[in-house]
């Protein structure tokens, strides 16, 4: 199987939330923060869609850069924030996530949770602890 097969299977079974397959792909030696042609990278997939396991074992790896950005600036913190998923932002928080980081439109993490309202991602992003942590 070609290098770039596996990739491919990593980076849909980091947007599909297929842990096992995410983990078997990490022993078989595929590095966890390759960038697509878009910017982003499996962890980025991986919050997108909320898939605290496998956001878990990609942290776990300590070879992913939690402040990654796409090509329109966007980290893993972004969809995250934007979707509601608390645990995943907490998660990128305790890595490192930069709260207050922009994108190219001038959005940050707090904004994007304030615009589609989700409350308890809002409350976390502007814990002091949080902010002190992440500036």
């Amino acid at each position: 199987m070609t290098t770039w097969i596996r990739v491919a299977q990593f980076y849909n079974a980091t947007n599909d939330g297929r842990l096992d397959d995410v983990q078997r792909l990490l022993q078989e030696g595929v590095a966890p923060d390759l960038k697509n042609i878009r910017g982003a990278t499996p962890l980025w997939h991986a919050a997108r869609r909320g898939h605290t396991a496998v956001v878990e074992a990609l942290l776990a790896t300590g070879a992913v850069d939690v402040n990654s950005q796409n090509i329109d600036g966007c980290t893993p913190l972004f969809w995250a924030a934007a979707n509601g998923y608390t645990r995943v932002v907490q998660l990128l928080l305790d890595k490192g996530a930069h709260v207050h980081h922009k994108d190219i439109n001038g959005k940050t993490p707090i904004s994007v949770a304030r615009e589609h309202g989700r409350r308890g991602v809002l409350d976390i992003l502007t814990d002091d602890s949080n902010k002190r942590l992440n500036k």
